[in-house]
């Protein structure tokens, strides 16, 4: 599949010090709506174009220590950040391939937790 992801946005975003805000406080009302009405509420991370910067900043790790403490999440940030060639147009619109890794890893990642994720993926393509 053909990369047409621009290499304009080929580039690190840029994050401030991670800090509960309005972001934080509305996934958190969702949390609670979630819970008064019996819905199970599990969280992933968005496809991300990987840049090695994001392995030592320090806002994944504040990102992530502030969801696992209030959320079931599926995986790390780091397991949704993938190279150029998984990318279409942006740095967050997987192509074909892409959308097929991110399936592959998520699967993979629900089946560490359960036996019927971990059919699922045996039942994937490799």
């Amino acid at each position: 599949m053909a990369v047409n992801c621009p290499n304009i946005k080929k580039i690190p975003l840029q994050f401030s010090t991670f800090e509960e805000n309005t972001v934080t406080e509305n996934l958190l009302a969702l949390k609670k709506y979630c819970a008064l009405h019996g819905i199970d509420l599990y969280l992933t991370y968005p496809d991300t174009l990987y840049f090695e910067i994001y392995e030592v900043d320090p806002f994944f790790e504040e990102l992530e220590a502030f969801l696992n403490r209030y959320f079931n999440v599926i995986g790390k940030s780091g397991l949704y950040m993938y190279d150029s060639e998984y990318f279409y147009n942006s740095v967050y619109h997987v192509n074909q391939d892409g959308q097929a890794e991110r399936t592959k890893n998520t699967l993979k990642e629900l089946g560490r937790r359960s036996t019927r994720g971990h059919k699922a993926v045996e039942k994937w393509p490799s």
